[in-house]
């Protein structure tokens, strides 16, 4: 099965971009949650690097408002990337319901994940042995004055980002095992 250039039949198309469509609006609110936290964390992340990066993005809100727009803009693509892959495994081979179902506990191994990953990213941002040199002189270059809180935070996004990606190799290599142990359904 080629999950890049996929062969299936069309009328499976519009359950999967639904799939899709959900992946989006998940990771759409997961990276809205995301941002509020790691702005807690270090509003300087957000302003001296984030709201640069977005800039683009900027409609005047207040800063948190935009750390949300932002988490939301960084997020949703890559639901929606990581549905279609789930997708792709599930609805062609099972029922509706069936699959509908496996995708979302596709969904929540990617969620946690991602979510481990950022837990873990907190936690070794937080050591003191976390910061370096480049970290340093990137905060240096930014006028970051809680270099600690900023290091975190970068540390939470990087585990973030790390965690979904190992999460939806998980998820897919479940599926993958399933569907060897579940014989296919056509639907």
């Amino acid at each position: 099965m080629n999950l890049l250039y996929p062969d299936f039949d069309l009328r499976l198309l519009p359950r999967m971009l639904k799939m899709a469509g959900l992946g989006g609006v998940i990771a759409g609110s997961y990276g809205v949650i995301h941002d509020q936290i790691t702005y807690s964390i270090s509003p300087e992340y957000f302003t001296h690097m984030k709201f640069e990066q977005f800039a683009w993005a900027d409609c005047g809100f207040p800063p948190r408002v935009f750390a949300s727009v932002i988490g939301w803009l960084a997020s949703w693509w890559v639901g929606v990337f990581s549905a279609w892959f789930l997708a792709r495994l599930t609805v062609p081979a099972w029922p509706a319901t069936d699959a509908w179902r496996i995708t979302l506990w596709g969904f929540a191994i990617t969620f946690a994940g991602s979510a481990l990953a950022a837990i873990a990213g907190a936690a070794l941002g937080s050591r003191p042995a976390a910061r370096n040199a480049d970290w340093d002189s990137y905060a240096d270059l930014l006028g970051i004055r809680d270099v600690p809180a900023f290091v975190q935070t970068g540390y939470i996004h990087n585990g973030s980002y790390l965690g979904g990606a190992i999460g939806l190799i998980v998820a897919c290599v479940t599926i993958i095992r399933l569907k060897k142990a579940v014989p296919a359904v056509k639907s």
